[in-house]
């Protein structure tokens, strides 16, 4: 490179527009636009936690409010069936009353044998065909006419209601309004103890005689899937029957779920077990599962049908709800979120007091910020509109502040821009190198030092990716061949090189700390019968379903092991030796009642120690197995300790 007779004027007058007008300007721009957005985002971050706060009271008045409505209404249905009860039990305490609020109805005995009211008024009445009908029978079924006058009322007036009736201990069926061939709606015979609607208002269930509301259920009325207020009839001391106010589940959805909420939330409604009770649509959407209703009737329905298991959403375990939602469910958690389906939601629950169920307020994340997000946006919009403008004028003064430098020295800027721009795309396979040579000494020795410089770049670049990469994947393998050596595949629990690591560990906590520690050995009585007589895959699943029992029944803190074979290990950190054997004599009795195959009836003889001053691994481990051994020496199936 020649470097004689070059130009070095370029430095002054580049660090003056520099300094003076460039740097100056862009940095009072990035103040100003960092100021902006910091506190645009910093007013959004407040706006939208006041909102959640909001969200959090303004919801628990909205689930307490809508919840003592639903209570309202059906406390109003339980006072309706506790007038019925009364009027009932009335009726039967009065065997002369006699009352026909139709005129007097006329009954037959159907094809089938069922004894029927034809007279299509008022109630149907229905009586089993293996019910044998003689005039005390006939009297029962003309006499209870009298129950219409109430019924139709009731029916009549409430626009939940879609049912009410009388069912007595001999399979007699009253109810209004009037089944046109209630013979062929329920079949030939009918069992009244074979339904929720009867039996949970017997002596055995409802002991204090109050009404009783049952879960959803089938109707064999052919109403569809409904709940059902029933209040027990006495005579004196002898249950006459059950009567029951029908609710169908479309009328407490549309009457009672499917308001108007703010955020656009909807309530749903769980049973006691954790079943869903009634959702409006938005909830199915969520759950991939429509709500039952209607159901087309092709057989007579004999006896109680609930709901499909998937609709529990505690013991479905596939339920998009997740075990976070079971474990808020079981803790009665007032308000907490969750994440269903990559959508965020919050959750409010409260219990009916009327019934026990449980009512939850469910509200999607994104509607309470609707608002908020909007508000943002055009914050933002405003910001970047301004950037650009500030860009467009940057640039534009830049240009105009080059273009005035250019009239003098043209032959300095040129390359200097062009070192600018190339500079820009260092790191990037965009650089156009070499780069042109100028009539300026210093810009010539630049370029040839810049250009040198990204080549040692590059290499240096793509040595260092090469070397991240072995030295990551080195560093996987090696931990996941290290966690595949501590597992046992049969078991899932870890094997004896963790017990090995881990005891070792423990003692010196428990020396340094002054900590307890204790050690509970169990083996599988009997072991080598089960895999004698029934085979290794029966004994490998009785691995499994011992293993899973010790496991589940464990604290997180402890640490248990597979030892070999039918032996396992439970090392329980901080622990008493008293302790340790409570847990040991608890673990052996679920043992016994685990779930295993073939009903096979498994016991376990359990060792118990602890740790002692002065123990290394090896005594602690002798004296626990010597333990073991004393268990099985005096009959198997018992806990000892030393």
């Amino acid at each position: 490179m020649n470097m004689q007779n070059k130009l070095n004027l370029n430095q002054l007058l580049f660090n003056y527009h520099k300094n003076t007008v460039l740097i100056p300007t862009f940095v009072v721009a990035v103040i100003l636009f960092s100021a902006y957005f910091f506190v645009n985002t910093y007013v959004y971050t407040l706006i939208k936690n006041s909102s959640m706060k909001e969200a959090k009271t303004h919801g628990q008045e909205i689930l307490l409010a809508e919840s003592k409505y639903i209570g309202n209404v059906l406390g109003e249905v339980s006072r309706l069936s506790n007038i019925l009860q009364k009027e009932h039990e009335y009726f039967f305490s009065n065997p002369n009353l006699i009352y026909f609020p139709n005129a007097k109805p006329q009954f037959e005995v159907a094809p089938n044998g069922v004894y029927y009211k034809t007279t299509k008024n008022g109630s149907s009445l229905y009586y089993s065909s293996d019910t044998k009908i003689t005039h005390k029978e006939m009297q029962k079924a003309l006499r209870s006419e009298v129950m219409d006058v109430s019924f139709k009322s009731i029916v009549d007036s409430n626009k939940n209601i879609v049912a009410a009736y009388f069912n007595s201990w001999d399979n007699m069926n009253r109810l209004y309004p009037y089944i046109d061939e209630v013979y062929n709606q329920y079949g030939s015979t009918l069992k009244m103890s074979d339904y929720n609607f009867y039996y949970l208002a017997d002596e055995k269930h409802d002991t204090k005689r109050e009404p009783v509301w049952t879960d959803a259920y089938l109707d064999p009325a052919g109403n569809g899937w409904m709940i059902s207020c029933v209040v027990p009839i006495y005579n004196k001391d002898f249950l006459e029957g059950v009567t029951g106010i029908d609710i169908p589940l479309k009328s407490l959805i549309s009457n009672l779920l499917e308001r108007k909420l703010p955020w656009s939330s909807s309530l749903f409604m769980l049973d006691k077990e954790g079943a869903i009770l009634a959702m409006p649509q938005k909830i199915e959407k969520i759950l991939n599962m429509s709500e039952l209703t209607t159901h087309t009737y092709i057989q007579n329905i004999k006896t109680t049908i609930k709901k499909p298991l998937e609709y529990n959403l505690i013991k479905n375990e596939n339920s998009p709800f997740g075990n976070k939602f079971v474990e808020h469910y079981k803790n009665k958690t007032d308000f907490f979120e969750l994440s269903i389906n990559s959508q965020e939601y919050i959750l409010m629950q409260t219990i009916i007091e009327e019934t026990g169920w449980r009512l939850m307020l469910m509200i999607e994340k994104n509607n309470i910020f609707y608002s908020i997000y909007k508000l943002k946006s055009y914050g933002n919009l405003v910001g970047y509109s301004a950037i650009v403008f500030a860009i467009v004028f940057y640039l534009g003064f830049v240009l105009y502040t080059l273009k005035r430098s250019r009239l003098f020295a043209l032959e300095i800027t040129n390359p200097i821009e062009e070192l600018s721009k190339q500079t820009t795309f260092v790191g990037s396979d965009k650089i156009n190198l070499p780069l042109k040579e100028s009539n300026i000494e210093e810009i010539d020795q630049l370029n040839f030092n810049f250009s040198q410089m990204v080549a040692e770049l590059k290499l240096g670049k793509i040595n260092l990716i090469q070397t991240e990469r072995i030295k990551k994947e080195y560093k996987q393998k090696a931990n996941e061949y290290h966690e595949k050596s501590l597992i046992d595949p049969l078991s899932g629990l870890y094997n004896r090189l963790k017990c090995e690591e881990v005891i070792n560990k423990e003692i010196e906590a428990a020396l340094l700390y002054e900590k307890p520690l204790s050690l509970i050995m169990l083996d599988i009585d009997n072991f080598k019968n089960i895999n004698d007589t029934l085979g290794h895959l029966v004994g490998d699943e009785v691995i499994k379903e011992f293993s899973k029992i010790i496991k589940n029944n464990s604290r997180k803190s402890d640490v248990v092991i597979r030892n070999g074979g039918d032996e396992f290990v439970i090392i329980c950190t901080n622990t008493e030796l008293k302790s340790a054997k409570i847990f040991a004599q608890n673990l052996k009795e679920l043992i016994q009642k685990g779930d295993y195959p073939q009903d096979y009836k498994v016991t376990s003889s359990i060792g118990v120690t602890s740790y002692k001053d002065g123990d290394k691994e090896e005594d602690i481990i002798d004296r626990v197995d010597r333990a073991l051994y004393i268990a099985k020496e005096k009959g198997r199936n018992r806990v000892e300790s030393l």
